[in-house]
């Protein structure tokens, strides 16, 4: 029994969770719909990796994990699913609030980061020009 993916989850975790309570960002403060969207798409991936190690298509070397499991899955790889999207809202709202340029932020510049192009912002601007 090894710890490793259990190390690995906590240190994903544990800058952002203790900066959440920072009082200019106050991530804390949107709890709830965060856990609402962490769940969901927790429940989505954690189902499709369950079916996915039942088929076979990957496994699990318990020399880097404990030995306790659900439904065939680590218990890390289930935390897995909730500690990096955690972290990953909490660097994308810290990103967004010190950004100090409010028309990068809003997208008005040439340079569009791949949030914004995922979000359909790039499209928008392209599909309203007028080729004329």
């Amino acid at each position: 029994m090894n710890n490793t993916y259990l190390l690995i989850n906590i240190s994903i975790l544990l800058i952002p969770f203790a900066l959440s309570f920072e009082k200019k960002i106050n991530f804390i403060s949107n709890i709830f719909p965060i856990i609402v969207s962490i769940l969901l798409s927790a429940g989505l991936f954690i189902s499709w990796d369950i079916d996915a190690a039942r088929r076979g298509d990957w496994s699990f070397n318990s020399d880097y994990t404990n030995s306790y499991r659900i439904y065939g899955l680590p218990v890390e790889e289930i935390l897995f699913f909730i500690t990096v999207p955690y972290s990953v809202l909490f660097m994308f709202e810290s990103i967004n609030y010190y950004i100090k340029n409010k028309d990068y932020r809003e997208g008005k510049t040439a340079g569009r980061t791949s949030v914004e192009h995922a979000c359909g912002r790039h499209y928008h601007a392209v599909s309203t020009t007028n080729p004329d």
